[in-house]
């Protein structure tokens, strides 16, 4: 689906929201994604009390992982489904919730891609050494897993903040903004650093562009999807502050700040470099280009 069939696809015009800030509606879905994730996360209370004593115990539970993820994921569907139908008056759609299995896999090649560079690239110039340690089942809990994670941060900050900073921004600062808000949302995470908050940032930022060139959050789901899976159960790297027992073991052999230590590769300033100048080049290839494009038109 391209951006122009996305257009297209709402030629009817919209109802005037009923809460016209858009910040307050950022707000009013936060509190009822709070809510609606605690009613669906409640009843797994009950087959993991546990959790309640000792987190630690039961933090890489498979059962416990996958349930409390998939209760997620059914809390932010349903906090947008609810936004969109009794506060915007928008359909899913609207949002870029569409699903485009051409885009979510070759989003995903690109994550892999880029991952595997940044590991090839550590271990060729001595940042760290990997050890082979070998395939375990807890693998293809950690790949539905990192797939559930991937669309509950998708739908919620390349489906709704994004769209919603689009009605009042250029797509430049829709993009900047709502990948700002995604990288503060790893603050409390295990290890935070600067650096790894400014990766995560930016990295949201190409995913925001992926989302707005193609009108689907399908392709921006596959990138975040193989960037955690092959980083962390892969490559062995911790994921955004989450220790991960990969395929291989990272050892490192120089500074945090080169390596991203207990943070994970996105804490490296290399790999914030890296995905910065990722990000200019995309940004000049796509946003810029079509400023230029229209720029162009108006003056003629």
């Amino acid at each position: 689906m391209t951006e122009g069939d996305y257009q297209n696809s709402n030629p009817t015009p919209q109802l005037t929201p009923s809460i016209k800030s858009n910040w307050w509606r950022l707000i009013v879905y936060l509190v009822f994604f709070l809510i609606s994730t605690g009613i669906f996360t409640f009843p797994i209370f009950l087959f993991f009390p546990e959790v309640f004593g000792n987190y630690d115990l039961i933090e890489n539970n498979a059962a416990y992982l996958l349930s409390s993820q998939a209760a997620t994921f059914a809390g932010v569907i349903a906090t947008t489904y609810m936004i969109s139908k009794e506060i915007e008056y928008k359909s899913l759609v609207s949002y870029r919730l569409s699903l485009n299995l051409r885009s979510l896999g070759a989003g995903f090649l690109l994550g892999v891609l880029i991952m595997a560079i940044i590991g090839i690239a550590f271990h060729v110039f001595g940042l760290v050494h990997f050890s082979y340690q070998g395939f375990s089942s807890t693998i293809i809990v950690s790949f539905l897993s990192y797939l559930l994670v991937a669309l509950i941060e998708e739908i919620i900050f390349r489906g709704y903040v994004l769209t919603n900073m689009q009605e009042k921004n250029t797509e430049f600062w829709a993009a900047t903004l709502s990948s700002i808000l995604f990288g503060l949302l790893h603050f409390g995470n295990d290890h935070f650093t600067w650096i790894g908050c400014a990766t995560i940032a930016i990295s949201g930022y190409l995913m925001a562009i992926m989302a707005l060139k193609s009108g689907s959050i399908s392709s921006a789901v596959g990138f975040h999807w193989s960037w955690n899976f092959v980083q962390g159960p892969i490559l062995g790297f911790a994921v955004s502050g989450h220790a991960e027992m990969g395929v291989f073991q990272v050892n490192s052999t120089v500074t945090d700040v080169l390596t991203g230590g207990k943070f994970g590769a996105e804490g490296s300033i290399l790999v914030a470099l890296f995905t910065l100048t990722l990000a200019v080049y995309f940004s000049s290839k796509t946003i810029f280009a079509d400023q230029k494009k229209t720029s162009g038109t108006l003056h003629r």
